[in-house]
């Protein structure tokens, strides 16, 4: 956070990882978030910072991963 503004992070599923699985999908998640980031910014924002997003996708199952 600055004085400026403020990073908010989404976390993102990654319908990817299981595709092989299931034929689901939740549409473009961080266009979704992005309507609300811009909505909330074109108001003024938060105490006037402006919203910084910072998007990271997860597979929806964790993933074993080798020892190291």
């Amino acid at each position: 956070m600055t004085k400026d503004a403020i990073k908010v992070g989404f976390a993102i599923i990654d319908y990817d990882a299981i595709s092989n699985f299931v034929d689901y999908e939740r549409g473009d998640q961080e266009a979704t978030a992005r309507v609300f980031v811009d909505a909330i910014n074109g108001a003024g924002g938060i105490n006037g910072r402006k919203i910084v997003p910072y998007f990271k996708k997860y597979p929806p199952i964790p993933v074993a991963r080798p020892a190291r």
